[in-house]
């Protein structure tokens, strides 16, 4: 593979004039340029921040490059022939550390470990020229052995620590994630080990802190979501190796900017997408964007939770423009955990003059729309609070003889009350039921108020017409399951002789067992919050999951697992009777 710039070039080790300038400048400084986004992201290389009170992340990182040092030189007609790979293998190891005290501000460590690296060899051939056009200089390179042990040169033995990473991130404008467009600020501090510790290879840290302040820009629409970021690196300029030459061997001050994009999959279980950083020397002066000062990477990666709290992380992608350290490829891996409640919907908090009940009805506060009238037997369906109104019959006019010969006419409203009727048998009576004659669902919409709904009564079970979704392998409810558990609350909410019901997970036969039971009965648990939190009283629901334990269908076609993935609503009290036929 033909490289297009040079990480090293031409290393002339013999020119003891070049190597005691070279000695003035500082020695070595951090090889790697790849630097982890702080856990709990759904990137890998470009910031992507999350803000949520109370949490925290851990992380365990894993960087492998290949041939991110090489030794090189351009021949005559500018093309970049490789002399000798000095770092053909590295591995690198990080503990990612995250975590939120308000919704406003991630604060984030990372520690890095130089797990492995390995040399190569020379190439088989050389080019005709170097890049002055010298023979005598490249016959000065090949005689120079062992190249690798040049100046500090050689691969690392052994496990080494690298420059420990602070970080800090504010949000100034919308929330990522829930808002189209946000703004976010914050910055990095680099602490330089081998100024403390006094050892340590050249390229594994630098020997001065460094410092990096970045601008987020980011937002979403629809299921994509983008980021863009800008940074300016501040670092003392240094050299790697006793070249005469600073061209591939110089590190200092740099702009950095950054782009991704990913698609989100409904409920945040899978992110994948493309990510770029590019990073361009401007200290020394004179050589933005010029070969061996310019480095372009591009990943491809992806982001999966394997369960509410765990995620799986993996990126590859190459070099495209090279500076010391940028690979020919990389391979990212992290494996995280993080306390997020992953877009779980809390308890909605009651005030305690909410909580008020002056006539003892169950109908709370400023629910009530009667608060000094018992509800009774029959309440109003449209009206929480309060009774259904009794139809007064109109007066009965009897005559009966006077004295004085002449007829009076009496007003007696003391005639017998029928009694309301409930043709389909559906609890709603017929003279409020928009649909006297089919079974249906209570309604705030007094024109669907008892007709069919979302949400049927079946055999002593409310069963939801369509499935309620969740994202995979979690307990995440997804927007488009909203309507559905909203009508679930209408019908609770306007059938208080519903004492008390139990929600059911179920799940198909895929993945293990145990996992699915613990699935199901999370899911059920949601759903029931769920409920609470649009006024469902919390005494009258108990949730329960039973797995692949109570199939409907079988499970051998995608069809038959989605039926089997489902959430039932039994009714415990009062338990299903057959109602009575009515008198001739």
């Amino acid at each position: 593979m033909r490289h297009l710039l040079l990480s090293i070039l031409c290393l002339l080790s013999v020119c003891i004039p070049a190597r005691e300038a070279i000695a003035q400048q500082r020695q070595g400084f951090q090889l790697n340029r790849y630097e982890p986004t702080p856990p709990g992201e759904t990137s890998l290389m470009v910031d992507a921040p999350r803000f949520e009170a109370g949490t925290f992340a851990v992380g365990l990182s894993l960087n492998y490059a290949y041939k991110p040092l090489v030794l090189g030189a351009e021949n005559e007609n500018g093309e970049f022939k490789t002399l000798r790979v000095l770092i053909a293998h590295q591995l690198l190891g990080s503990l990612d550390l995250a975590g939120s005290f308000c919704d406003c501000a991630t604060f984030s460590l990372s520690i890095p470990l130089v797990l492995l690296e390995r040399g190569g060899s020379a190439a088989s051939t050389f080019p005709c020229a170097s890049p002055t056009g010298s023979r005598a200089a490249l016959a000065m390179i090949q005689a120079v052995a062992p190249l690798e042990q040049v100046a500090g040169m050689a691969p690392v033995r052994g496990i080494s620590p690298s420059d420990p990473r602070l970080g800090m991130m504010f949000r100034l404008y919308g929330k990522p994630g829930k808002t189209p467009f946000f703004i976010s600020a914050g910055g990095y501090l680099w602490i330089p080990l081998r100024k403390f510790l006094e050892r340590g290879a050249a390229h594994t840290g630098d020997e001065e802190a460094r410092i990096l302040p970045k601008l987020v820009l980011g937002g979403y629409r629809r299921r994509l979501h983008w980021s863009l970021t800008g940074a300016f690196l501040l670092r003392p300029e240094a050299h790697l190796g006793t070249l005469p030459v600073p061209d591939g061997s110089t590190a200092g001050s740099e702009v950095q900017v950054g782009g991704s994009l990913r698609y989100v999959s409904p409920g945040g279980a899978l992110a994948m997408g493309p990510e770029v950083q590019l990073g361009t020397l401007i200290s020394p002066k004179g050589h933005a964007f010029k070969p061996f000062y310019t480095s372009l990477e591009a990943l491809l990666g992806l982001h999966v939770d394997l369960s509410q709290r765990l995620q799986l992380g993996l990126a590859a992608g190459a070099g495209l423009l090279r500076q010391p350290g940028t690979p020919d490829f990389r391979f990212l891996f992290r494996f995280a955990y993080h306390s997020r409640p992953a877009g779980r919907i809390r308890p909605v908090p009651v005030r305690a003059v909410l909580e008020q009940d002056p006539d003892g009805d169950g109908v709370l506060g400023l629910k009530d729309h009667c608060p000094d009238t018992p509800q009774g037997e029959h309440p109003h369906p449209l009206q929480p609070g309060c009774p259904v109104p009794v139809p007064v019959p109109p007066p009965v006019s009897v005559s009966v003889p006077a004295p004085a010969s002449s007829l009076v006419s009496v007003s007696i409203d003391s005639a017998p009350i029928p009694p309301v009727g409930d043709r389909d048998q559906d609890h709603i009576f017929d003279d409020v039921d928009s649909c006297p004659d089919q079974p249906g669902i209570p309604n705030p919409e007094s024109q669907k108020h008892g007709c069919p709904g979302l949400v049927e009564l079946k055999e002593g079970k409310l069963l939801f017409r369509e499935p309620v979704v969740f994202a995979t392998n979690t307990d995440t409810l997804l927007e488009e399951s909203f309507p559905l558990l909203q009508a679930m609350a209408d019908v609770l909410q306007g059938s208080p002789w519903i004492k008390r019901v139990r929600i059911e997970g179920h799940t198909d036969d895929q993945g293990f067992a145990n996992f699915n039971t613990l699935l199901s009965i999370r899911r059920a648990q949601g759903v029931m919050r769920w409920l609470q939190a649009q006024g469902v009283a919390p005494e009258r629901m108990e949730a329960e999951g039973y797995g692949e334990s109570r199939p409907i269908t079988s499970n051998d076609t995608p069809q038959g697992r989605a039926t089997n993935r489902r959430v039932d609503v039994l009714i415990l009290d009062p338990s299903p009777v057959q109602p009575a036929e009515a008198n001739p």
